[in-house]
């Protein structure tokens, strides 16, 4: 079986671009399959393992419940506790998900990343198990007839310090696991891409463009630019300018681009991220964010105009059909 799966992948593709034949040596085929293999299983771990246990904890956890706090926070300023209970949002329940997935790293990872995301995952599974007990008692305590009016708060009040502990120790471990195993996704992401002959080209391309759209969206949401005589317009005129001549530059090449290979519905995604959204984008900053940008001033209402985001999800699109056909691809966990 490895024999045959080694054959696959010397007839794919070399990192170095060289198309492996039968001929080349099998140390080369099998540089070539681990790459394949690598590569899909950083970028899988971080799609289908680790964003259930970062993202959920990171959301549910510390975004809501720190959301949660501040409301009963301000209750608690008020000094009001002859009233309806404040108000203790249930949506933390949902990181109960991240209690019941097994700790779980690629063995063939080095020992560092071996140990970074098991000590990594136990912790985030630790502090989220102690949060929800806190989180469940405090539920209770806030019904109408659960206490908090006759001690005034005092409860939430005394666990307040350790919830914000747990929450300071979860934000800074599921962004060390995160990050890391993002990092690898990326490297493994191109991997996959440098040897997938028939439509690496195309997902690595409008990826990038991608990138520059965002990049450029960041750059006119700049807040100094709203400022009379502010001295950063030139500069960001200048960097919009070059982002701008790469976007075109790329979408006149690949708005009509194809292979066979690249099949019937990912064309149609592909030609339609070009010749539709990009270039709606493309003439939305000409027409509405250069003129302006040129004059010194631009105003949040005119950068809000442009949308990135009718690009980015339709690249999405597009990652969503190239996965479901065995392409590796990120996917990015949103809320």
């Amino acid at each position: 079986m490895k024999k045959e799966l080694l054959f696959l992948a010397c007839a794919i593709v070399g990192s170095n671009g060289i198309v492996y034949g039968a001929a080349n040596t099998e140390k080369a085929a099998d540089a070539a399959y681990e790459q394949m293999v690598n590569g899909r299983i950083a970028v899988n771990y971080y799609n289908d393992y680790l964003q259930e246990i970062a993202a959920d904890a990171r959301h549910y956890l510390v975004d809501e419940l720190t959301k949660a706090m501040e409301r009963i926070d301000t209750f608690v300023a008020n000094g009001k506790f002859d009233g309806g209970a404040p108000s203790f949002s249930s949506n933390w329940s949902n990181a109960k998900d991240v209690l019941k997935l097994p700790t779980r790293v690629p063995n063939w990872y080095a020992a560092d990343d071996l140990k970074l995301f098991k000590d990594g995952i136990e912790q985030i599974r630790k502090d989220t198990g102690e949060l929800l007990k806190i989180c469940e008692e405090l539920q209770k305590y806030f019904q109408y007839n659960g206490g908090w009016k006759e001690d005034k708060c005092q409860k939430y009040t005394a666990h307040k310090p350790r919830i914000q502990e747990l929450l300071t120790n979860l934000k800074k471990t599921t962004d060390a696991v995160d990050k890391r195993a993002l990092d690898m996704a990326l490297v493994g992401e191109k991997l996959f891409w440098d040897q997938d002959r028939a439509l690496g080209y195309f997902v690595k391309t409008m990826k990038a463009d991608v990138d520059a759209v965002y990049a450029l969206a960041a750059l006119i949401k700049n807040p100094g630019l709203q400022k009379e005589g502010n001295t950063d317009a030139p500069k960001t005129l200048a960097e919009v300018e070059k982002l701008l001549a790469t976007l075109k530059e790329s979408m006149e090449k690949n708005a009509t681009l194809g292979t066979p290979l690249l099949g019937e519905k990912l064309k149609a995604k592909k030609d339609k991220f070009y010749t539709l959204w990009l270039k709606q984008f493309i003439t939305s900053v000409e027409e509405d964010v250069l003129p302006v940008l040129k004059k010194g001033v631009l105003k949040a209402d005119t950068a809000d105009r442009v949308h990135a985001d009718n690009v980015g999800r339709h690249y999405d699109e597009f990652i969503v059909i190239y996965t479901n056909e065995g392409g590796v691809a990120i996917k990015y966990k949103r809320y």
